[in-house]
């Protein structure tokens, strides 16, 4: 019998905007527990899908501001491989 080590499940992140529009809220599923996590996020648009950055058009000085800023872009998962920023 072969028991699949992730039960299935994969990493899942995705936004939504909880109070309507002009609010956003990050969620994140099934990661690895107390382990740290960024997510690059372009603010304008840009040059998708020939950016730099996995293909998102982010200018390197948005990306740095981005991860000191901590949550929501950069921050850790809790115990359970969970995240919400709302």
């Amino acid at each position: 019998m072969y028991v699949d080590p992730n039960l299935g499940r994969n990493l899942a992140h995705w936004f939504s905007s909880p109070n309507g529009p002009g609010t956003v809220a990050s969620h994140l599923r099934f990661g690895t527990p107390n382990t740290a996590f960024f997510t690059g996020v372009a603010l304008a648009a840009g040059n998708f899908p020939n950016g730099s950055f996995f293909g998102i058009d982010l200018p390197f000085n948005e990306l740095l501001a981005q991860a000191f800023f901590g949550a929501p872009f950069f921050s850790t998962v809790d115990g359970t491989g969970k995240f919400d920023s709302a």
